[in-house]
């Protein structure tokens, strides 16, 4: 997909936030995602992503998709190094 300008900011004394920013090829491709047939996982990590873009937390996120916040924070790392792909 396109370029994305998420971020990774430091946090004194804590994790990095990173601030996931959805282009709009990226929304369009996870709108198709939640909508079709992928597999579970895959909604998961679109939903988080989505989430992500809204502002929601890491613990909000991660409760809410029944995920360990390590997996909420790598996702996101994932998202901000490489996109979708």
């Amino acid at each position: 997909m396109g370029k994305n300008s998420s971020r990774v900011s430091a946090r004194a004394g804590g994790r990095p936030v990173i601030e996931v920013k959805l282009t709009d090829g990226d929304k369009a491709a996870i709108a198709k995602l939640m909508r079709g047939q992928a597999p579970a996982p895959t909604v998961l990590r679109a939903r988080l992503l989505e989430m992500a873009s809204e502002g929601k937390g890491t613990q909000e996120i991660a409760a809410a998709v029944g995920l360990h916040p390590n997996t909420v924070v790598r996702t996101k790392a994932r998202y901000v190094a490489g996109g979708l792909d």
